[in-house]
């Protein structure tokens, strides 16, 4: 599939903080991949359940958007002093802002299903990762 990717970064100073505004849109293009079907799959045929089975599978468009917010100050404003202190930072990653369900495949060539479980480079649909929140604090110096 193809892949659009599409990132913004707004800034703004006002006094002796920093404010980031961080957009990160990508959109990748329908396909078809071969995986392993499940009992639950589409085209499974429960007359060869004793074998694996593989099948064409497609894949949807998907959408993503992540966004950043953040902002950083330097230390020395706090303390009052003329220090060489370092910088304090804050910032809010919001994976997925929009909680779309799109699916992927995860492959076990990659060690993501761990290891063991099968010895090909067998692909699996699944799905990326919902919403999720991040909160990081730093101090930089």
């Amino acid at each position: 599939p193809y892949t659009i990717r599409l990132s913004s970064t707004q800034s703004l100073n006002f006094k002796n903080t920093k404010f980031l505004f961080n957009n990160f849109f990508r959109y990748r293009s329908a396909y078809d991949r071969m995986v392993r079907l499940t009992s639950s799959s589409p085209g499974y045929d429960k007359t060869y359940s004793s074998l694996n089975q593989y099948g064409k599978y497609h894949f949807k468009g998907a959408f993503t958007w992540d966004m950043r917010l953040g902002f950083e100050f330097k230390a020395n404003s706090l303390l009052k002093k003329e220090l060489n202190a370092g910088t304090i930072y804050a910032n809010i990653d919001i994976v997925n802002v929009l909680n779309l369900k799109n699916e992927t495949t995860i492959s076990t060539s990659s060690g993501s299903l761990g290891t063991g479980i099968l010895a090909s480079s067998t692909a699996y649909p699944v799905y990326d990762i919902g919403r999720q929140f991040w909160l990081q604090f730093g101090y930089k110096y």
